[in-house]
């Protein structure tokens, strides 16, 4: 029977683990716009950029032991000093500059809240890379940015915030097109899949249970030992999760 609850426990852990490959993402149309995968909306930058300038210079790090300075135009390229035609540069004010990203190399990403931004750039044999987290907030008219800092070796990140990450937040609501692809969604599959798999599973177990060992009421359901012990075995996974994690922070705060 344990072997049992094992198996079923992973199940269960795989099918999330695959919901959440599968979960909404916004796809990107090159640098300025992504587009979300089901139909939600369009989350386009354009308008934050700057012409030749970045839109946001010489911005401080967050992190005190930073003294760089950094600059960030979205959509568009831009010149800064040695910093030709890039997404992103860091200077020592104004006399050392180095490329951090550029606008080809433009990726789109979405966590389930946040739209992500990747930018790189190799200079002098060193590969450099920016992530910029966009936030939603459709009260943020005039977008605001924070330079988090270098938060791994030669990995630099920042945070806008602007109603433009919001889906179409900064698009012409009239100019947008909707699309209806014909098929379902991977994520669709899954959940039906995972319907159907439960009520085999349940009207199976319960057939069984009812033959085989005559059982009656809540005894004909399937395993329903390792059911009940469930929301224990998650609390147990939690509290183990969330001790790693401050052990961690407690040991970062140390350093």
């Amino acid at each position: 029977m344990e072997s049992l609850n094992k198996i079923l426990l992973n199940i269960i852990f795989l099918f999330f683990t695959l919901q959440n490959i599968y979960c909404q993402q916004c796809v990107g149309n090159g640098p300025c716009s992504c587009t979300f995968d089901d139909g939600s909306g369009v989350v386009d930058i354009s308008s934050l950029a700057s012409t030749g300038q970045p839109r946001f210079k010489d911005q401080p790090s967050a992190v005190a032991t930073d003294a760089y300075l950094y600059s960030y135009n979205p959509c568009l390229p831009f010149t800064e000093g040695t910093c030709a035609g890039v997404s992103a540069c860091q200077n020592s004010f104004n006399t050392e500059y180095y490329m951090i990203g550029d606008q080809t190399s433009a990726q789109w990403s979405f966590d389930g809240t946040n739209i992500q931004v990747y930018y790189s750039k190799t200079q002098d044999g060193v590969l450099r890379e920016t992530f910029v987290k966009y936030v939603c907030d459709v009260n943020a008219k005039t977008p605001t940015m924070i330079m988090n800092g270098e938060l791994g070796p030669a990995q630099f990140y920042m945070t806008v915030t602007t109603e433009c990450a919001c889906p179409n937040g900064c698009v012409d609501e009239s100019n947008i097109v909707i699309t209806v692809e014909a098929g379902i969604s991977t994520g669709t599959i899954l959940d039906i899949l995972f319907i159907v798999g439960i009520f085999i599973y349940v009207a199976g177990g319960m057939t069984y249970m009812r033959v085989r060992n005559q059982a009656t009421g809540v005894e004909m359901l399937p395993n329903r030992g390792f059911w009940s012990a469930l929301p224990g075995l998650v609390k147990d996974g939690c509290v183990f999760v969330v001790s790693k994690v401050r052990s961690k922070r407690s040991t970062y705060d140390e350093v």
